[in-house]
């Protein structure tokens, strides 16, 4: 099988115009660095991905964000590969994104949803049947919608994150890439942000601690599967050692004067 990178045949008309080919060096590097890690990844599981036409295209916005469409259309935006500090990292990003597909994530999202909505139209019955005011009615409705989202909808979707962070290091780890920079990608993210994460419980993703973390308890079995596969050795340095120091310094130093935190951004 050879995967094939070619342009989505939609997107919305905004984000159309941002994604088109420019003709500056930088934006051809960007789609030529996606489609050869995503090739990569591919090309060493082609017993799982034959029935699967994969893309990549570039998106310049310069959002932290990465998606794939079931149909195997990966879509990585400017800001996510402008945090990729090499070709492992975006590696990993990649098989995260495909490994969202190959469990068929969106299907089960969709089937998901379908249940909860049985189950939100029986209890709404009941609600709007008993309530004595359309006021109370109302409130009764909002309140029951948020305890869905929050106990039911979200944390599926958190388990789902999970699950694609498991499968997409194993794919990494079979196509050869330094699993290691998976954690250190998250705990980066992490001291990016560390003002401006949500609250776990109020959130569609894992907080990035969460994901490095139980991507490190992975990493053993990771690093087997790359030995077994016949990877080179990874690098003795391991980056996620730094990521470590620089966490324990932003605890000691809460007043943001850690100037470790800009060497992690990937220069221009």
């Amino acid at each position: 099988m050879s995967p094939t990178f070619r342009k989505p045949p939609s997107l919305t008309d905004d984000a159309l115009s941002h994604s088109r080919r420019s003709s500056s060096a930088r934006y051809r590097t960007s789609s030529f660095r996606c489609n050869m890690r995503c090739s990569r990844t591919t090309c060493c599981h082609r017993f799982i991905l034959h029935d699967m036409s994969w893309s990549v295209s570039v998106i310049k916005l310069p959002l932290q964000n990465a998606f794939v469409l079931p149909s195997g259309q990966i879509f990585v935006f400017q800001g996510m590969l402008d945090l990729c500090q090499n070709n492992d990292q975006l590696g990993n990003v990649l098989a995260h994104e495909m490994a969202h597909c190959i469990l068929g994530h969106g299907a089960e999202q969709v089937s998901y949803a379908h249940l909860l909505d049985l189950i939100i139209i029986v209890f709404l019955t009941a609600i709007w049947a008993v309530m004595p005011t359309d006021g109370i009615a109302v409130f009764a409705h909002w309140f029951f919608h948020r305890v869905i989202n929050i106990l039911l909808q979200l944390p599926y979707s958190r388990k789902l994150e999970l699950e694609a962070d498991e499968v997409g290091l194993q794919l990494a780890a079979k196509a050869c890439f330094d699993v290691r920079e998976s954690s250190a990608f998250w705990s980066k993210m992490s001291l990016m942000s560390a003002e401006e994460q949500p609250v776990e419980f109020l959130s569609t993703h894992p907080n990035h601690d969460h994901r490095s973390e139980h991507l490190d308890n992975l990493m053993n079995q990771a690093l087997d599967i790359r030995r077994q596969c016949g990877c080179p050795e990874v690098p003795h340095k391991d980056p996620r050692t730094l990521l470590t120091v620089l966490k324990k310094e932003v605890e000691l130093h809460k007043n943001g004067q850690l100037a470790g935190v800009v060497v992690l951004q990937k220069p221009k």
